[in-house]
């Protein structure tokens, strides 16, 4: 939650309106309480936070964090700087998921982690206007993704 707070205070400090949006969004369910601890997988998305923030003109900042219902944090598995290809071990900088979607959940390389992040990805842009798009990226990559045309993770966006 604190890099998320220190990433909205960059952003406006640079002239970009940005929401914290650090709980309400991800419910979830222990991956495996004995072998993973506090991880979760997110079982419900609430997108209300989301729209709220982007019709008051603001870009939101999720945290890669979930309540399950006994009210227990869980991280739900945003550890990456991008998304990288299993074989070639190179960054995909663009995903369309309605053109490529089903193909990559059939890639033999795309599982457990992989496909647990594109499932929630194509979740959450399934709820929000078509406009939309997730950036995979690491907090110390974030202003060459901003301010390059390169970027410095991996862009999903429903087409």
């Amino acid at each position: 939650m604190g890099e998320n707070l220190k990433l909205v205070a960059a952003l406006e400090k640079l002239g970009t309106r940005a929401r914290p949006i650090t709980s309400g969004v991800f419910s979830a369910d222990y991956l495996d309480k004995d072998k993973y601890g506090l991880v979760g997988k997110i079982t419900k998305i609430d997108k209300r936070p989301i729209e709220a923030s982007i019709r008051a003109g603001a870009l939101p900042i999720l945290t890669s964090l979930a309540e399950s219902n006994e009210g227990q944090i869980l991280n739900v598995n945003a550890d990456i700087g991008g998304l990288f290809h299993g074989v070639t071990g190179e960054k995909l900088d663009v995903s369309n998921l309605d053109e490529e979607y089903d193909q990559l959940m059939k890639e033999p390389w795309v599982k457990y982690g992989t496909k647990l992040k594109l499932r929630e990805f194509k979740e959450l842009l399934d709820h929000l206007p078509r406009s939309s798009s997730v950036a995979v990226i690491s907090a110390d990559s974030l202003q060459k993704e901003l301010f390059t045309d390169s970027g410095a993770g991996t862009l999903i966006r429903r087409g």
